[in-house]
């Protein structure tokens, strides 16, 4: 796991993107990878994040986006995304921010996860 890999230089944080827009359910692609990239870079006017946000308000997209955008703002700037409470990655069972609608920090036990997944070799020829 990169964060794993990555506390060993310095400090990390774990998050999940679970934003369901109305885009997404209706077309059945959910949560899908990389679906956070407009939140993130604040790109609200890109033709993927109009699509992305097609039938939510004004409202709903802008707080998601800031939600979002803030952090990595302030982990860039500063080197922590939210002063202390957003938790730092301590290992599987580490707490884990969570963006949504609402946001929120769960704790989420990983490790059997990681156990398997680690037992993919993805990479091997």
């Amino acid at each position: 796991m990169k964060a794993d890999a990555q506390r060993k230089h310095g400090d990390a944080w774990m998050y999940r993107f679970e934003f369901l827009s109305r885009f997404a359910k209706e077309t059945g692609m959910l949560v899908t990878h990389a679906f956070e990239l407009p939140c993130v870079f604040a790109v609200k006017e890109h033709e993927f994040a109009k699509v992305f946000f097609e039938g939510e308000t004004d409202g709903v997209a802008d707080k998601i986006i800031d939600d979002m955008h803030r952090p990595w703002v302030n982990f860039i700037k500063r080197g922590d995304p939210e002063g202390g409470a957003w938790p730092k990655f301590t290992g599987f069972d580490s707490p884990v921010k969570v963006f949504d609608h609402d946001m929120r920090v769960e704790q989420m036990d990983r490790r059997e996860m990681m156990r398997v997944w680690g037992d993919m070799r993805f990479y091997e020829g």
